[in-house]
């Protein structure tokens, strides 16, 4: 594991010092110049990003309300559902399709064609996918819990109150957050069986369009029913927004989580990393090293 992690840090490093730089960081001047630089840079792009999110909460408090038959927080947690679910359901047909582990040719070098756990490497490589994909529903969420407060305090948002706003986009995100990764880790999990050994499983393709087409009927002629069946989706996002109880909700995402990397942890003993290879960004330049890490898989 050590050494899967070993190449993955190493590649969400050289991502980070790409961000660093454009800031003008150097992350490898350890002078105490260069840290108060950084201790102004987190200062200064969090109460930018404060800034932002009120600007769009301000908009979105106006639209909440016209949703007629919905509260403001009700239209919150469905607009964040139907997110989530598109998202899970084209990643799920994107991964049936290709690939959830792209991998760069230095990583099909030392991790694809050695005898590592794919367990493992399936495990780091999901963890370094998921924040950077996460940043977008941590930014939509708290703008639409800025709003939802906007809506619940007559004077509007007031630097004043800045404490109280922190805290609930916080109670917001801490719920989302292990929700993504949970569908997330779904998704890796249903695109890893395409992946077993030299096995092509065509039929997946179908499974996330027949699902979309279902969730869309019964949200169109049976929306009790579907409120039923997204319960675990539904609640603790009305626990992030403040309409349920906050730790029943954070418990049952947490499981949620839990259950999806472990799904994920045991549908990956025998995973075709060269397969996965192949499908990466580079398919003609591991062309012949990737046959040769299709026999060691077959071999193993």
């Amino acid at each position: 594991m050590k050494a899967v992690w070993l190449v993955r840090s190493h590649q969400l490093l050289s991502r980070m010092r790409f961000w660093t730089a454009i800031v003008g960081y150097d992350s490898r001047d350890r002078s105490v110049s260069q840290r108060i630089y950084l201790i102004y840079v987190i200062v200064f792009f969090s109460l930018w990003g404060f800034a932002m999110l009120a600007l769009i909460a301000d908009p979105l408090a106006r639209v909440l309300p016209l949703v007629r038959g919905f509260s403001p927080v009700q239209v919150a947690v469905i607009l964040t559902t139907a997110v989530l679910l598109a998202d899970f359901l084209l990643r799920s047909l994107h991964y049936a399709r290709r690939s959830p582990f792209n991998f760069s040719e230095e990583d099909a070098q030392l991790i694809c064609l050695t005898p590592v756990d794919r367990r493992k490497v399936a495990i780091a490589w999901l963890l370094g996918d998921w924040f950077p994909v996460a940043l977008p529903y941590w930014a939509g969420v708290v703008a639409l819990c800025f709003a939802c407060q906007q809506l619940a305090t007559p004077t509007g948002m007031v630097w004043l109150q800045l404490p109280v706003y922190i805290l609930k986009g916080l109670r917001t995100v801490s719920i989302v957050l292990p929700l993504q990764l949970a569908l997330m880790s779904f998704t890796y999990a249903f695109g890893a069986l395409r992946l077993q050994r030299d096995r092509e499983f065509t039929s997946l393709q179908r499974i996330p369009l027949v699902t979309g087409l279902c969730l869309l009927l019964l949200a169109i002629f049976l929306p009790t029913s579907l409120n039923i069946l997204l319960f675990p989706i539904l609640f603790p996002l009305m626990g992030g927004f403040g309409e349920a109880k906050w730790f029943s909700a954070f418990i049952l995402v947490v499981l949620l989580a839990a259950s999806s990397l472990l799904l994920l942890y045991l549908v990956t003993p025998q995973l075709n990393l060269s397969r996965a290879a192949q499908e990466s960004n580079f398919p003609l330049k591991f062309q012949n090293p990737g046959m040769q890490g299709r026999k060691a898989d077959t071999d193993r």
